[in-house]
């Protein structure tokens, strides 16, 4: 598939404030080990790939306040995907030396086990919200790889930092099957909000 914008940005789209509040939200709910997908089927811990906490939200006022963002760089970047049901959002922890080394957030087929009304759809359009100031921590950069080809030969030579992601507020939406990572954290710690819209498979 050919792209012209490969991810939009709204920088500082969203106030601190609306920020500190997202985490103080996920501070109340128990963390989990963050995890790797299988095609949507298995599960698997694998700190090599990824390594960071999660807390799953559901908060219906954190979503209206980001989803119109997400509409309108999938309008503006016209890619005008096709998508219905939004997934669960994930607040993600990245403390010292975390990371979350070359993926794509979508599969052929996506399922959910805690999301039934999700099977049979895919990840079409993620979103990364920034909660914490990039200045209060090292590492940790959003990297993507325009390529989407050949996953071995992935460098940090042939892939682009997103260095507005790291302002606080800031919301980087892009295609789910865009290739993508999170670089060590090397001090402090990094705190982001992942919104995935789903939809029918791409045909």
């Amino acid at each position: 598939m050919n792209l012209k914008y490969y991810w939009w940005v709204f920088p500082k789209a969203i106030p601190e404030d609306f920020c500190d509040k997202i985490i103080e939200e996920a501070s109340k709910q128990k963390k989990q080990v963050a995890k790797i997908g299988d095609e949507g089927t298995k599960v698997i811990d694998n700190k090599e790939v990824r390594n960071s906490n999660i807390v799953w939200l559901t908060d219906g006022w954190i979503y209206e306040k980001i989803g119109p963002f997400i509409d309108a760089a999938n309008k503006n970047a016209s890619w005008n995907f096709n998508y219905f049901k939004t997934e669960s959002m994930q607040f993600t922890i990245y403390n010292k030396e975390q990371h979350y080394d070359w993926h794509q957030d979508s599969f052929p087929v996506y399922s959910n086990i805690n999301q039934p009304e999700l099977f049979g759809l895919t990840r079409k359009v993620s979103a990364v919200v920034q909660l914490t100031d990039g200045k209060k921590f090292k590492g940790g950069d959003l990297v993507f790889d325009t390529r989407m080809y050949n996953p071995e030969k992935r460098d940090m030579h042939s892939a682009e930092v997103c260095l507005e992601a790291r302002q606080k507020g800031t919301i980087v939406v892009f295609p789910s099957f865009l290739w993508h990572k999170v670089t060590p954290v090397t001090k402090g710690n990094r705190n982001t909000l992942v919104v995935w819209n789903c939809g029918y498979p791409f045909a």
